[in-house]
């Protein structure tokens, strides 16, 4: 009963995160459209390069969930385990949070931006300060904290929500933007705080004869990381074909149209993924403790679940399609017949690929089936959109063809689960 109100306690701050995400997109679609083309496009398609912010942990995020996940549960994790993940995404997130704010540079050059490069680039390394707070996402979740990390999600939602009305009212980007990297900082080295407190407070200290820094795990972990890299960057890539391809042929209608369909995307498919996350340390545990029906079972309710939302979430989008994008004030820009055809192929593979291979890169063994799938898939599914576009110059019907395919490759994560479940 304990662990169900959990879970569901879990769902409804995850929930309310949903919202505040709903806000700050639509907020910030409806701030930035509302600027010169060029200038809207760069801070439009630089809110999409956001999506690459948890590449610079170099693939460890998921390996380190695996490792002190494991180790909680067989009664071995210690702290000097937790104490040297928490450094090593420390520092990763302080040189990522810089390398953006250059990154904001070279986009705005190459978009022709024509505003305050103060506001830009302070804008930048605000809002990438809240970013990198995902870093603390996997340790969290393995300690099980994820109550706690995701009531500062909220809160760092919140603040962009604050952010955006702001400069929408008028006060400068520099000083909104400042704002977001401050409660970035504090949140960040709030939550470090309490992972290694509560740490203390249940006694798990170093030992001699246990693993107490992550470097004693290599080679194995190291290799782990590499492959969830690799499968990271592929999905990464996967979702952001569009933006890459305009961001070297700077084409600003196009890019915008991405930031908006993107942008909406991620609201349709959230709420599906919230579910699909907070019954992941459920279904591992099953897996650990050799309960492979139930790990079947459990992930197959995942997605029948995710299919529910999907297809509610679609109607409602549906039928409010055309006054969403007029408050967007993105009519002018999104006006074809293939935009939510082809966020709705989309998401139903999402679905599939989300639920599957979810699970996938939970357990040690997973990273490198993930990795090939995800390439696999890339190939497939960005070949196609490549093509179609090159071919067409349609960008919302290059993403309906690509769609199809997306939803053709998810099944290659549920075929493997299935072979690994029903041994």
């Amino acid at each position: 009963m304990a662990s169900t109100r959990h879970k569901f306690n879990v769902i409804f701050i995850r929930g309310l995160g949903v919202v505040l995400s709903a806000v700050t997109a639509l907020l910030s679609l409806r701030v930035f459209l509302d600027m010169a083309p060029t200038n809207a496009a760069t801070f439009i398609g630089y809110v999409g390069w956001l999506m690459f912010v948890p590449l610079a942990q170099l693939g460890f995020g998921r390996p380190c969930y695996a490792e002190v996940r494991s180790r909680l549960l067989e009664g071995t994790l210690s702290y000097g385990l937790v104490d040297s993940f928490i450094k090593f995404f420390l520092w990763k997130g302080l040189f990522t949070v810089f390398g953006f704010g250059l990154l904001s540079i070279g986009f705005g050059l190459a978009q022709g931006y024509e505003g305050e490069w103060s506001a830009l680039l302070v804008f930048a390394i605000g809002v990438a300060g809240i970013a990198v707070c995902t870093f603390q996402r996997d340790l969290a979740y393995a300690l099980d904290k994820e109550t706690v990390y995701e009531s500062l999600e909220v809160a760092r939602r919140a603040t962009l929500v604050l952010v955006y009305i702001g400069i929408w009212h008028g006060l400068p980007i520099q000083i909104m933007g400042l704002i977001a990297g401050i409660v970035g900082l504090i949140s960040y080295l709030f939550l470090n705080r309490l992972l290694m407190n509560g740490l203390v407070a249940s006694g798990r200290i170093d030992g001699a004869s246990i693993i107490n820094n992550w470097r004693m795990l290599r080679p194995g972990i190291t290799r782990k990381a590499w492959q969830y890299f690799g499968f990271s960057f592929n999905e990464v890539v996967f979702y952001n074909i569009p933006l890459i391809m305009f961001t070297i042929y700077p084409i600003s209608k196009d890019v915008i149209y991405f930031g908006v369909w993107s942008k909406l995307f991620l609201l349709l498919v959230l709420p599906m993924r919230i579910f699909i996350d907070t019954s992941m340390n459920h279904v591992t545990a099953l897996y650990f403790t050799s309960d492979r029906a139930g790990v079947w079972r459990e992930l197959t309710r995942c997605s029948k679940f995710g299919v529910g939302l999907f297809v509610s979430i679609m109607t409602i989008m549906y039928f409010s399609q055309e006054t969403l994008l007029i408050l967007l004030n993105a009519h002018r820009t999104v006006h074809d017949e293939w935009f939510l055809t082809s966020m709705g192929l989309w998401a139903f593979g999402n679905v599939i690929q989300h639920t599957y291979g979810s699970f996938t890169i939970s357990y040690r063994e997973g990273f490198r089936k993930a990795f090939f799938f995800s390439l696999a898939s890339l190939v497939l599914v960005g070949g196609t959109l490549v093509g179609t576009y090159l071919a067409t110059q349609n960008l919302g019907l290059s993403l309906a063809w690509s769609g199809g395919m997306y939803i053709l490759s998810s099944f290659i994560y549920m075929r493997h689960v299935f072979n690994l479940t029903h041994v």
